[in-house]
């Protein structure tokens, strides 16, 4: 009987751990939607770019206190600091964070998306 009590607890305990502090779900969680944030990055910088390029639109403002080029500029600053390869590695590399770190991240990772889609759409109905 001792002896049941004592995997019950072993097996409670093991469940607690992976529930608490295992980030491996988390951690893909957060990666694959890293990738999804990236590649809409790039495709808005690329619609972008095209609107640019097709209406010689480098000063056309886009918001009232941003150019088009402005704000491409600003999403390959943010792209390069924030989405790059090189981010994607260093995250997915690191064995140290928390589980509130990676909730942290994805929300940002989300908030960023939504941001996105939305611009994406503005330049899609401009294209």
């Amino acid at each position: 009987m001792e002896m049941v009590i004592a995997i019950i607890g072993l097996w409670i305990a093991w469940i607690t751990y992976h529930k608490t502090f295992d980030t491996t779900e988390d951690k893909n969680n957060f990666l694959v939607y890293f990738k999804v944030t990236q590649q809409l990055h790039l495709e808005v910088q690329v619609l972008l770019q095209k609107y640019i390029s097709s209406n010689n639109g480098a000063n056309h403002k886009l918001y009232t206190n941003m150019t088009y080029k402005q704000c491409l500029n600003a999403l390959k600053d943010d792209f390069q600091a924030n989405y790059s390869d090189k981010v994607y590695v260093l995250v997915k590399n690191n064995k140290n964070m928390s589980k509130k770190m990676f909730e942290t991240l994805i929300k940002n990772v989300e908030s960023k998306n939504e941001a996105l889609q939305k611009l994406k759409t503005q330049l899609l109905y401009l294209n």
